[in-house]
């Protein structure tokens, strides 16, 4: 759970747990087979158990979040076809980390996720949020064909008196 009262603000508000946010095209006749599939797909992509967001675990919001990436022909604003689903109890883990990071542009390999050591991860850090962003957006500056940007997020509150073992050094 994220502590505003200590961390202040997050950069992008995410609730624990794992989370799934769709918006699926208006040509989709069956929502419910849709969803499943994509909450299936994500399950064995990320190594989590998300396949158990069910139709019971997911909402329709009516009145709110606005499409993200451009709309227009083919693109849905119709609400009905959103999906919202939260699974409170699924937690970052090396399993579901490790595929997140092999999404990355240099694997594992380099980069920002040579910093990502599961194991650091889970016995320092007292808040993990790892997020995947999809959304529709122009391929060329005509906008003639729409392409998908994928954009990873990772948010990590790191305890300096866990890594440090100290209490008394707080300090970077």
């Amino acid at each position: 759970v994220w502590r505003t009262d200590k961390w202040g603000y997050p950069v992008e508000s995410a609730p624990p747990g794992g989370l799934i946010v769709a918006r699926f095209l208006d040509s989709v006749t069956d929502l419910d087979s849709a969803w499943t599939g994509l909450t299936s797909s994500l399950a064995g992509l990320l190594c989590a158990s998300l396949n158990k967001l069910d139709n019971t675990e997911a909402i329709e919001p009516v009145y709110s979040f606005m499409n993200e990436g451009i709309s227009g022909s083919g693109l849905s604003t119709n609400s009905s076809y959103l999906r919202y689903g939260i699974l409170p109890r699924e937690n970052v883990c090396t399993e579901n980390l490790t595929p997140w990071k092999k999404l990355l542009p240099c694997k594992s390999r380099r980069g920002l996720s040579t910093l990502l050591n599961s194991a650091h991860l889970q016995k320092y850090s007292t808040y993990q949020s790892v997020g995947l962003h999809v959304r529709p957006v122009c391929s060329t500056d005509e906008c003639e064909t729409v392409g998908l940007e994928l954009r990873q997020t990772l948010s990590l509150v790191i305890d300096p008196v866990l890594i440090n073992q100290r209490a008394d050094k707080v300090d970077w």
